[in-house]
């Protein structure tokens, strides 16, 4: 082997020797920081299931409407799954005064849905509204039917 061969032989045994010191543990690493897959991850499922009971009140009437038309029972008790849950309002005092107004079609259902931030919304077939929030494990909120609004609160049992 002649002296140039040699030469040429040795710089590339230190360029093999500095790129085999440099990958181990002098800062280029292949392994992820801890919390990298933790971070990733998503949050936890919130779930606000449960029974809640508790009151509602009328809170307001239309102009022109008796406010005794408003009325409704003044217990609520709400089973909610799957972050979600159905209310039938009834209306005693209108059901059976004139012909046609049944219980069933003086009940106004509100369908709505709890948000993973506790935020209560919902809507009736008669373009009724119903919002609220709940914190822990208690809920409150305002329905605004089509002639009425009402309060409610209640907590989980």
């Amino acid at each position: 082997m002649d002296a140039s061969a040699v030469t040429a032989l040795r710089r590339t045994a230190r360029v093999v020797t500095l790129v085999a010191v440099a990958g181990t543990g002098y800062g280029c690493t292949t392994v992820a920081p801890p919390n990298a897959v933790d971070a990733a991850a998503p949050p936890p499922a919130v779930s606000f299931d449960g029974r809640y009971e508790g009151s509602v009140q009328v809170a307001s009437s239309a102009s022109g409407t008796d406010p005794h038309a408003c009325e409704t029972e003044p217990q609520i008790s709400l089973t909610v799954k799957n972050n979600s849950f159905v209310y039938a309002q009834r209306h005693p005092r209108v059901a059976g005064t004139a012909p046609g107004l049944t219980e069933e079609k003086t009940t106004a259902v509100y369908n709505a849905a709890i948000s993973p931030e506790g935020i209560i919304s919902g809507t009736s077939a008669t373009s009724g509204t119903m919002s609220g929030q709940v914190t822990g494990s208690h809920m409150s909120g305002r329905i605004s039917g089509l002639l009425c609004g009402y309060t409610f609160s209640a907590d989980r049992v």
